[in-house]
């Protein structure tokens, strides 16, 4: 399913940047097999270089496709890559976990550069904010910055480091009952208490212009009002009820792709209402 997920949402992106690939105003869906790039086993990481490529972090390897032909960039004994993201410079970072680095742009190829190795965990995850990685590993935060790293150990061992995420240009981190925390450089700072209800921990922080972002729990879809989360109501509600929600992402500056275990990926607008599926 994460393989699914990430070739969904990011082709989908690269098949409708131009606006060329609507059909009935609905952006198109986009799918390869193994035998269009290849035996990548599991891929966990998707984006999206500064010319179009999307970029795929698989084991001991990135593939890269741009539209027309697909790329193997080798990253031997990285293990598994489990984020890519792009600076404000078009740098594009990895991170497994064990190792973060940068993939460097040689002679029109990708070559991979290793900056910093540790033991970080699987489900570590990386974004960037200006000039700085920060880093969500199993004992706290790790931020890098020009060659320097500082470390911030977590305030609670229930800390989820996957739903590491910025949202509004803050740093933000959600733990498994549901509360939300901002990072202000030196410290964490509870800005969300668990809401009252059993929707589970939390799977993803997201940055939209819903309200102050959407906060995706195992079981619902929450908005965002200052220090409270209030249900986002969804046509998918009744589906959401009895289902895990894998994780969520906001796309083309308008849609929030959500993937259900067992059932498939969900493109909802800004009311809630649902734009297209793809189900298993």
């Amino acid at each position: 399913m994460i393989q699914f997920f990430g070739f969904l949402i990011l082709l989908l992106g690269a098949s409708v940047a131009d606006a060329s690939g609507r059909e009935f105003g609905h952006p198109l869906f986009r799918t390869f097999t193994a035998h269009d790039y290849g035996d990548a086993y599991e891929i966990y990481a998707v984006t999206q270089d500064e010319e179009g490529r999307m970029l795929f972090g698989c084991q001991d390897a990135v593939l890269a496709f741009d539209n027309n032909r697909w790329e193997t960039i080798p990253a031997p004994e990285t293990g598994f890559i489990r984020w890519l993201a792009v600076d404000s410079h078009g740098l594009v970072w990895f991170g497994s976990s064990t190792q973060i680095g940068y993939l460097a742009r040689v002679d029109g190829k990708y070559r991979l550069v290793k900056v910093y190795s540790g033991s970080f965990g699987a489900k570590s995850r990386g974004i960037l904010t200006g000039d700085r990685l920060v880093l969500s590993t199993l004992r706290g935060l790790l931020v890098y910055e020009n060659g320097h790293i500082s470390q911030q150990p977590w305030t609670t061992d229930l800390v989820d480091p996957l739903s590491l995420a910025l949202c509004h240009g803050k740093v933000c981190i959600g733990d498994q009952n549901g509360s939300i925390y901002e990072f202000d450089g030196n410290r964490f700072n509870k800005v969300v208490e668990a809401a009252p209800t059993n929707a589970g921990g939390i799977r993803a922080i997201v940055d939209c212009p819903i309200g102050d972002g959407l906060v995706v729990r195992s079981t619902g879809i929450f908005e965002k009002a200052g220090a409270t989360l209030v249900p986002w109501k969804t046509d998918i509600d009744a589906l959401l009820k009895g289902s895990v929600i894998f994780q969520a992402n906001w796309i083309l500056n308008e849609y929030l792709a959500v993937l259900v275990q067992n059932s498939g990926l969900y493109l909802l607008d800004q009311q809630g209402h649902l734009v297209e599926s793809c189900t298993d």
